[in-house]
């Protein structure tokens, strides 16, 4: 069942990598992973895995199967089908991840159009170049026995990295959320005065004034 087969295998190394990057942002304490109970760690895990599974594992086999109907043989027209698979089906799986993970999450298609607009773009020299690599060192430093191994290692470590990118904030989504965060502090305390004379004089800025300051700062800047 070959079908079946690249599902598992799909999944499982698209699950793996994402809890290895779960992993990660909980030493690091970044992403707001530490705010995760097990709970939104084994769903966020299955849905990841669920989209490597189809995406990659089925989709996958289906593409691949078309190339080699299309361009069976040995050394030449292997290299034809990486390159193809490289250059069609890779990026338009990886699109369809950065525009997915804030969907799933619920941060809104601005979010999604985020990551599409800077994620995907700055990923697909890193995809190319990993993978070429990965591909060169298993054709010749792996035994053959070994390949099929080395091969799913990094399918494992690059779902890693794309789950750890995708994960994290675009940019512009960071930036929204800034404005955001402003937006509300400002309305919040829009009665509020603030008793800041020039220079201070003899009691300089009141408390108060001093403390939003800094609960501003603290607003944008969470890790200060």
């Amino acid at each position: 069942r070959p079908m079946l087969t690249a599902a598992a295998a799909g999944a499982a190394a698209a699950g793996l990598g994402d809890a290895v990057a779960q992993g990660v942002s909980w030493a690091l304490g970044v992403h707001g992973s530490s705010e995760l109970d097990w709970s939104a760690r084994l769903v966020r895990c299955g849905c990841v895995a669920s989209f490597g599974g189809l995406a990659v594992g089925c989709g996958g086999e289906v593409w691949w199967r078309a190339l080699s109907r299309y361009f069976p043989g040995g050394t030449y027209e292997a290299g034809l089908r990486f390159t193809l698979d490289q250059a069609v089906f890779a990026p338009v799986v990886l699109g369809l991840a950065a525009a997915a993970w804030p969907l799933v999450e619920g941060r809104g298609v601005s979010a999604a159009r985020a990551h599409v607009d800077s994620d995907w773009y700055h990923m697909l020299g890193k995809m190319w170049t990993f993978w070429g690599g990965a591909s060169a060192a298993s054709y010749l430093l792996a035994p053959p026995q070994w390949q099929p191994s080395a091969a799913a290692a990094a399918a494992v470590l690059w779902s890693a990295y794309v789950s750890y990118r995708l994960h994290h904030p675009a940019p512009e989504e960071a930036e929204m959320a800034n404005a955001s965060a402003i937006d509300d502090y400002l309305r919040e305390h829009r009665s509020d005065r603030y008793d800041v004379r020039a220079g201070g004089g003899d009691d300089g800025p009141t408390g108060s004034a001093v403390d939003r300051a800094r609960d501003l700062l603290s607003v944008l800047s969470p890790g200060r």
